[in-house]
């Protein structure tokens, strides 16, 4: 079992990692918004994967307030919405 010491260093580094990650959100187009790092986190995975798999797409994170999808991808005039 761990240390009560083991687990706040834990927490002090899960904190020093949201606060970075936080930085580079407002920093790079590159990974979205959110509070939710995890899910920040999957977008960013899912949005290299599909730059990948549609090379040339034009790729756009949907807002905070989109319910149903999170990144459009267009290509040669068509459009899907991706949920992640």
């Amino acid at each position: 079992m761990k240390t009560l010491s083991e687990i706040l260093q834990s927490v002090a580094r899960y904190a020093e990692a949201y606060s970075e990650i936080q930085s580079i959100q407002e920093e790079s187009p590159l990974i979205p918004e959110g509070d939710q790092k995890t899910g920040c986190i999957g977008e960013l995975y899912g949005y290299l994967y599909l730059a990948n798999a549609n090379p040339g797409a034009t790729l756009t994170y949907g807002s905070h307030s989109e319910k149903g999808w999170d990144i459009e991808c267009e290509t040669a005039g068509r459009s899907k919405r991706i949920q992640i």
